[in-house]
């Protein structure tokens, strides 16, 4: 009375999927999960190693969400075709089900009801604050954009990305640009995402076009700024400015790639790097390449100038 054979089996294929990229698959989470764990607890002992560590658990990671994507994409699009091919009926009898499991009665007597979700929870803690989920999931839009998108000019009046080569996720970059939003009115939760050359940051500005993204703890709680972001309005030249920072990143690995690279290298002596920019607002995105004067002390830090 639930479902038929057809509409089972769909949902019996999915466990095949999930089997092979969980544990028994070549290449699975379980696997991957292993091997990041090992690489990171190895720096409980020596620091000696940690640029290779880093390296190896970022690709891990990659390997690691596209197993867990697929599982997430395939999930989706089963339940999306079995439930366009569930009858009324079917859908009464399947939220009564969904009801007597999720409601009921403790052996002490009192009654529970987790049919409706009330609290988000960051692992096993509630989060009293459910404001600091706004530049998480206020607007995610720009996660299905088109891959053909084209770009805006933009224009950088200030660009300074500044590489630790001491210590781990203590990356910062700074950004300013103007671009050409027409008649543009920012509102609760638009999306912006900031991206320099591989390092990136996603916010949701408030209705006067600022946001600050924050570190939480399992809590909840915020133990940091990971970013703001600052969208302006210029009449006299019809043009928007954003300002942008961005803390706390691990972009060694995608910097060193554009030549932010861990040497030492003079002021005198310091050389042309160029960096991608992007910014979207909402659903407009804007580019350029910007050249750069980059100086670093090895082993220490490097940082590069507009």
């Amino acid at each position: 009375s639930y479902v038929t054979p057809t509409q089972a089996a769909l949902i019996s294929s999915l466990v095949d999927t999930q089997r092979n990229n969980l544990y028994a698959g070549t290449t699975n989470i379980v696997q991957t999960r292993t091997q990041i764990a090992t690489l990171l607890r190895s720096l409980l002992t020596s620091l000696a190693t940690s640029n290779v560590v880093q390296s190896q658990v970022l690709t891990l990671s990659g390997i690691y969400g596209d197993l867990d994507g697929e599982n997430n994409y395939n999930y989706a699009t089963v339940f999306a075709q079995v439930y366009n091919t569930l009858t009324a009926g079917q859908k009464t009898n399947l939220a009564a089900l969904r009801q007597s499991i999720m409601s009921g009665t403790y052996s002490n007597g009192t009654p529970f009801d987790y049919t409706t979700c009330t609290t988000p929870f960051l692992y096993s803690s509630p989060i009293t604050d459910q404001s600091v989920l706004t530049p998480y999931i206020a607007d995610t839009d720009y996660l299905f954009l088109d891959a053909a998108l084209s770009y805006g000019p933009l224009t950088l009046t200030q660009l300074r990305p500044t590489v630790n080569l001491v210590k781990l996720s203590n990356d910062t970059c700074s950004v300013t640009a103007t671009l050409d939003l027409g008649e543009f009115t920012p509102t609760n939760h638009t999306a912006v995402i900031v991206d320099i050359a591989g390092a990136q940051r996603s916010f949701a500005l408030d209705s006067r076009g600022r946001a600050i993204l924050y570190l939480l703890n399992r809590k909840g709680q915020r133990t940091g700024i990971l970013g703001t972001c600052q969208l302006t309005y210029n009449p006299s030249t019809a043009r928007w400015t954003v300002a942008a920072t961005l803390s706390k990143g691990i972009w060694r690995d995608p910097w060193d790639a554009y030549g932010l690279h861990n040497t030492n290298i003079s002021a005198r002596a310091g050389y042309q790097v160029a960096l991608p920019v992007m910014v979207l607002v909402g659903s407009e995105a804007f580019a350029t390449e910007s050249q750069l004067h980059y100086t670093a002390t090895k082993n220490r830090n490097g940082t590069a100038k507009y």
